[in-house]
């Protein structure tokens, strides 16, 4: 009769079906990184542009805040010199309000842009940290089977 993968699993000692697990979960975060860094790109041009446009966004969003205090103080010195002075400052605070928005797009795409870089050195380090781990226990298996061979070829002199 054929074993299926649950009763494979059950005859598997738990440190080892820890490891299984710990193998799925670091191929799932490297795929998962794949797919995060290809959606927002991680190559310099890309967060060049990205800290270019935030840059960018900000001084918009500053021209706009200043644009609507000085037309509060002309507005202020000067009531009869605006005839509509509601819907000007209104078109003025709309325009701060969408600045606002696409500087807060521009701050979050150069964050995730940031956080991937961080993401994949950690991700790095991690595997590695596997991989070392791995390599010295086989290491130390197959240093403990020569060990067993030497003293059983020493019993048998």
């Amino acid at each position: 009769m054929k074993k299926n993968f649950l009763s494979r699993w059950w005859e598997t000692h738990w440190h080892q079906q820890v490891w299984m697990v710990v193998f799925a979960l670091f191929v799932f975060l490297i795929i998962a990184w794949i797919g995060w860094a290809s959606t927002y790109g991680t190559t310099s041009a890309g967060r060049d542009a990205e800290i270019k446009a935030l840059i960018d966004t900000t001084h918009a969003w500053e021209d706009a805040n200043e644009k609507l205090s000085r037309l509060k103080q002309l507005i202020l010195a000067n009531p009869a010199g605006f005839p509509n002075a509601e819907a000007v400052l209104i078109q003025a605070e709309e325009e701060v309000e969408t600045t606002q928005e696409q500087f807060d797009d521009a701050g979050s795409k150069a964050l995730y842009g940031e956080l991937i870089i961080i993401f994949g050195i950690l991700l790095q380090v991690i595997v590695a940290l596997v991989l070392t781990k791995a390599i010295a226990a086989r290491f130390d298996k197959t240093l403990r089977k020569r060990k067993v061979d030497y003293v059983d070829k020493l019993r048998n002199e």
